[in-house]
């Protein structure tokens, strides 16, 4: 296709470069001999598929195919490798302290840490191969990333330093951070020369993102930062950065913001990881590639061209079970899944973009509940959402809407609305939507919450306690503090009645600590405050003046690990409160059969109208939705398809203007 398009378009041909991924070798040992083997085999088999020059059999996972398209004279370069977890380069360079030297025919390094000399030979090999076979060069750098640039951040302690400093304030730590150590260990693409054989050149190449790791918002120089178009520790990072490497091409190899409704990291700005609506998303992402252009890099590659729903992030991918699965729906609180410039969605399966245009296919939707005054409840699934419906009916103007989930059993749950309030349910609930004039929120019985808030911290010297700022763009129920995420369990619905109900807050930042003692609080918000707005970015929609509501639930929000199988959060066995210190055995997990829903509206201070109307149990009605193995999906262009071809015209034809 690639071809094709370039042959037929000799004017507006499109250029690439291509990657050579891989997974990380046994115990950190790059030199594992059947491990670079095989690496080194992917980066032949890359240069040859590119020159038309390929068979290649099928593996589970991979590409495979005859190819037979020579698209070399439209390829760029290439990018080597992933981003290299630091335990796994810490890990090589004790093994092979002896390496410092590297003497190639196209690339030499004539002092650096084992790590550097290993990518360095890998380049060579790469480049020697496209030389000796096809006669030709390209391009070459080895993918790196912020946690291992050649900089020292004394904002960023490794976790052994952060313990340490705990710790001597006598602080009983109880977890130890999940956290890579993110300035521990470097990689410096500068130490690497090309020799004169080597016309093609070498660059590096630097996966940056504006969120991650913490000392991009937090170190002095950077926080401080201002750019072209207004204050930005992006920008002032970038410049750092080209210090750092100086006399190298730079490429910022990845970059950009997710369109996801889950958030997973604040950024003073507001650039956050994830929580954008897609039009922030085209604003944010024309900002950063601006902003890379004026810091003077020698390109950027913007992430990503289509949503992937097989990605993960740490803030939900414990409960993705089973993991393998999770390519068969889409995770609307996982922001690894929204970068697409391309959005893939759930095939539609009513018309409309709005409520008020599916209204009236919503009649075509079996009802879970339908009274004689026209108030009905109807419900139905997909790959992202379960999706509700409320007509309210000749009840009058509903104030406030309650629904209740039973999704484990009916004798577990609370039996009882928040605070008390309303008729009991029939049922016990796990989860309630609670609906009011301004808010949809959804919320947790204590038993079913695996997410719990540690408040607990000794030794604090307040004088040495940086409070986070607000951040831009904060999110609904920003809060910071002395508070980590933790996880509850056993996660396993029991019985009560004490109308007691936990928000969904959750730390999105953890607190830190500076190599100087100071400590920077904790942040986070409430993923279950459901953000109002039509489709693609919100989860609830108004349709009049007297109730009738939609709203969209994401699936982890109501403990679905994989709704394709219809399997949820379950501890069948007791397991140690990691809000305790224990807790890293992995989340249980059932398959059920339905959930059971029910609803209060009050019409006026002490007027409840009940679905089902007699509160009965055996009157409780019954939503499922059918399993599958193939999921259903289409395409969409997000605005920044129209943003990034802007910007890159402004760009390419020199018009743009950088200013405040």
């Amino acid at each position: 296709a690639l071809m094709e398009h370039n042959t037929r378009n000799p004017d507006r041909v499109l250029w690439h470069m291509h990657g050579v991924w891989a997974e990380l070798p046994p115990n950190g040992d790059f030199r594992n001999a059947r491990w670079e083997s095989e690496f080194f085999a992917e980066m032949r088999r890359v240069v040859d598929l590119l020159h038309g020059w390929a068979v290649i059999p099928p593996v589970p996972g991979r590409a495979s195919g005859k190819y037979t398209a020579d698209v070399s004279p439209w390829t760029l370069g290439y990018l080597i490798g992933r981003e290299w977890e630091p335990f796994s380069v810490e890990a090589y360079n004790r093994r092979y302290f002896w390496q410092s030297k590297w003497r190639g025919q196209f690339l030499r390094l004539d002092g650096g840490q084992p790590m550097d000399v290993w990518l360095a030979k890998a380049c060579e090999e790469m480049i020697r191969h496209e030389t000796e076979v096809f006669g030709t060069q390209r391009p070459i750098g080895y993918t790196s990333w912020p946690t291992l640039d050649p900089q020292v951040h004394p904002t960023e302690t490794t976790v052994e330093e952060e313990l340490e400093l705990r710790r001597a304030r006598g602080e009983t730590v109880l977890r130890e951070p999940l956290e890579y150590d993110n300035d521990a260990v470097s990689l410096d693409a500068s130490l690497v020369r090309p020799t004169a054989d080597l016309p093609a050149g070498y660059f590096a190449a630097v996966h940056a993102y504006p969120y991650y790791p913490d000392f991009i918002a937090l170190e002095p120089e950077y926080r401080n930062g201002r750019g072209p178009e207004g204050p930005s520790n992006y920008f002032a990072y970038l410049q750092s950065l080209k210090r750092a490497l100086p006399g190298l091409p730079i490429v910022i190899a990845e970059y950009g913001v997710p369109a996801s409704i889950g958030l997973a990291h604040l950024e003073p700005h507001g650039w956050h990881h994830g929580g954008h609506d897609e039009q922030e998303m085209a604003r944010i992402n024309g900002r950063l590639t601006r902003e890379i252009a004026a810091a003077g890099m020698a390109g950027g590659v913007l992430f990503a061209w289509i949503d992937e729903w097989f990605k993960k992030n740490w803030i939900v991918v414990d409960f993705e079970i089973p993991l393998d699965r999770n390519r068969l729906w889409l995770n609307r609180m996982d922001a690894e899944q929204h970068y697409g410039v391309l959005a893939l969605e759930p095939g539609r399966r009513m018309p409309g973009d709005t409520y008020r245009e599916r209204r009236s296919a919503w009649q075509n939707q079996e009802p879970l509940y339908l009274e004689n005054d026209g108030t009905a409840l109807r419900a139905f699934a997909d790959e992202a959402y379960l999706w509700l419906a409320f007509e309210p009916g000749a009840v009058g103007i509903v104030q406030e809407l309650l629904v209740g989930f039973d999704t484990n059993e009916p004798g577990a749950g609370d039996f009882e609305w928040p605070g008390r309030t309303g008729p009991p349910s029939p049922v016990g609930l796990e989860f309630v939507l609670r609906i009011t004039a301004d808010e949809a929120r959804l919320l947790v019985d204590p038993t079913s919450n695996p997410i719990g808030i540690d408040t607990v911290r000794q030794g604090l010297d307040a004088s040495r306690v940086a409070m986070r700022s607000i951040p831009a763009n904060a999110p609904s129920g920003f809060f910071a503090g002395r508070l980590e995420s933790c996880y509850r369990r056993p996660v396993r619905s029991t019985s009560n009645r004490d109308g007691r109900y936990d928000s969904m807050r959750i730390v999105t930042n953890r607190p830190r600590f500076a190599r100087t003692g100071t400590e920077y609080r904790g942040a986070g918000y409430d993923r279950g405050i459901l953000r109002q707005g039509p489709l693609p970015d919100g989860l609830w929609e108004r349709a009049g003046t007297r109730g009738s509501i939609e709203v969209r639930i994401p699936w982890t929000l109501l403990n679905v690990t994989d709704p394709s199988q219809r399997r949820i959060l379950h501890d069948e066995v007791d397991v140690a409160d990691g809000c305790g210190g224990a807790g890293d055995v992995p989340f249980g997990t059932m398959t059920i059969d339905e959930f059971r829903l029910v609803a209060v509206a009050r019409t006026g201070p002490e007027d409840w109208q009940s679905l089902p109307a007699s509160m009965s149990e055996p009157d409780v009605a019954a939503f499922t939705w059918p399993t599958w193995d193939q999921p259903t999906w289409e395409a969409r262009r997000r605005p920044v398809f129209d943003e990034m071809k802007r910007v890159f015209r402004d760009l390419s034809s020199g018009s743009q203007e950088l200013s405040e």
